[in-house]
């Protein structure tokens, strides 16, 4: 009953009045949102960060899409301002740091100040991390594609010789 009592106070009502039976007959949908106001103050959720951490950063996906996606995200099951308490912003930021590439994360592990950062500017320095790894993994890919013609022609050229030597 006390606590009850403390809830009704943080709303904002006087403690006799909440013990009333007058208001018993009262409709509790008026004093319903300042009532839950309350109870988030007295109780704020403990959110479990595993739970927390989202999908990994698709190929094909835009990184500050992402980030605005797991941002939304994050306030829709913490039911709070991420940005508004410090330490949620470093949670947020280590969780989009796992969900990224293990050389993207590697790259953003390196930037001094990261956690200190405006939102902006995190979401700047996360962008061109994930640019710069797919350009270096498309050009990584291309040089292999064209190592791998460069030997099928070696090895159409080497075909082509021995058949000319048994022809002869």
């Amino acid at each position: 009953m006390e606590t009850m009592l403390d809830i009704f106070e943080q709303a904002g009502f006087d403690r006799n009045h909440a013990q009333s039976p007058a208001v018993d007959g009262g409709p509790f949908d008026n004093v319903r949102g300042v009532v839950w106001t309350a109870l988030r103050a007295l109780y704020p959720a403990r959110p479990d960060i595993t739970t927390l951490t989202g999908p990994p950063l698709k190929d094909n996906e835009l990184p500050a899409t992402y980030i605005h996606t797991q941002l939304r995200r994050w306030r829709l099951l913490t039911e709070r301002d991420i940005q508004a308490d410090p330490i949620m912003i470093s949670l947020f930021r280590k969780a989009i740091r796992e969900g990224m590439s293990p050389e993207v994360g590697r790259r953003l592990d390196e930037v001094v100040g990261l956690n200190t950062m405006t939102h902006r500017e995190f979401v700047d320095h996360v962008v061109h991390a994930v640019d710069r790894q797919r350009k270096k993994g498309k050009k990584l890919e291309d040089q292999t594609k064209d190592i791998q013609r460069k030997l099928l022609q070696l090895q159409l050229e080497e075909l082509k010789a021995k058949e000319k030597r048994r022809e002869k």
